[in-house]
């Protein structure tokens, strides 16, 4: 069997303040956004900005996500993921106080990687 290899491996976390307790939606994406990009898109190639120190990007990967992990406070849950969604969301309980937010994508062939971009918002 053939070796994937992923430059994507980010791992870490996100120092987070939870100003009020209660349910929130955490939402776990690949892609910014803005983009409206499924996970397992492909990203069109950037242009260059004439004039201006940016350059070409290369094209995104598309990557087989499967799964998604999310670790904060007390919570440690892993779901299944349609990955022609734009993001895989969770609803959790928060206390306040300051914490740590982790997360982690899967691919079919079981490696990790953590979510480039998480938006959390308050529900109740």
């Amino acid at each position: 069997m053939a070796s994937k290899t992923y430059s994507y491996r980010l791992y870490g976390y996100w120092a987070l303040k939870v100003v009020e307790a209660g349910t929130y939606s955490v939402k776990l994406r690949r892609w910014p956004e803005e983009t409206k990009l499924a996970l397992n898109a492909e990203a069109a190639i950037r242009p260059a900005k004439e004039g201006t120190s940016v350059s070409a990007s290369k094209p995104g990967k598309s990557l087989p996500i499967t799964k998604a992990r999310l670790k904060v406070q007390q919570v440690d849950k892993e779901i299944d993921v349609d990955p022609t969604q734009e993001y895989a969301e969770f609803t959790v309980d928060l206390t306040k106080g300051d914490t740590e937010l982790q997360t982690w994508f899967t691919l079919e062939d079981k490696e990790t990687l953590g979510a480039y971009f998480v938006s959390v918002e308050k529900l109740e």
